[in-house]
């Protein structure tokens, strides 16, 4: 009986070392891919600042393919990072399930203890403005980071190439605004409106099910 036992705590041990491993490991890889997209930031941003000042068409032609370029480079360590971090996501959670069906299977006591049916309240506070744990989920907000990085770099890429085509898109929203000042208080309503909705959908998709009614450990 002891020898089945010390097997069962052996196994439970390799699935729980293999989830650690596997959540450090997350955060090693994401270093690498992080700076990529820091230097990318920077390196579009000089490009940018040097573009401001620069009035031939010629010069501006390259550098509007320079950004393009970056636009693109980054988008590609944008997909990455996403698929990252949702591959270490599925590969925990693998994990977390396995050692909520094994402890659910062989520990007939203590079932609030059991991987994903924890029970223990914790003061959850969801407020930005308060300093108590809130129900966020970390793998989701870096999956968010990921995508939010891609959004931005494919607007940049589409106006970049808008530029290089000849279309000029951001010269005739700046010219539209010049020339018709009703247009600010549209256009500033439109941006809140659009902040909001940003916001509110960031929250939604950041926030952990643990912590949600019936909400599950693995799933968060």
């Amino acid at each position: 009986m002891s020898d089945e036992l010390e097997k069962e705590k052996m196994i439970l041990d390799n699935l729980y070392r293999c989830r650690d491993i596997e959540i450090n490991s997350l955060w090693q890889k994401s270093m690498f891919l992080g700076t990529l997209l820091v230097l990318c930031f920077t390196g579009y941003g000089i490009l940018l600042s040097s573009m401001i000042k620069e009035s031939q068409k010629e010069v501006l032609f390259n550098y509007n393919l320079l950004c393009f370029i970056v636009c693109f480079i980054s988008i590609i360590f944008s997909r990455l990072w996403i698929y990252m971090f949702k591959g270490s996501k599925a590969h925990y959670e693998l994990y977390e399930r396995a050692i909520s069906k094994f402890e659910k299977n062989k520990f007939e006591k203590n079932q609030e203890f059991v991987m994903g049916n924890l029970s223990v309240e914790a003061p959850i506070d969801n407020n930005l403005f308060s300093t108590k744990g809130g129900g966020f989920s970390p793998s989701k907000i870096n999956i968010m980071i990921g995508q939010l990085s891609l959004i931005l770099w494919m607007l940049g890429m589409i106006g970049h190439l808008s530029e290089i085509l000849g279309c000029s898109l951001l010269c005739n929203i700046i010219y539209t605004l010049k020339n018709n000042k009703e247009c600010y208080s549209i256009y500033i309503i439109i941006f809140f409106i659009l902040c909001l909705i940003i916001f509110y959908i960031i929250r939604k998709n950041v926030e952990s099910s643990y912590f949600r009614p019936n909400g599950n450990n693995s799933n968060n």
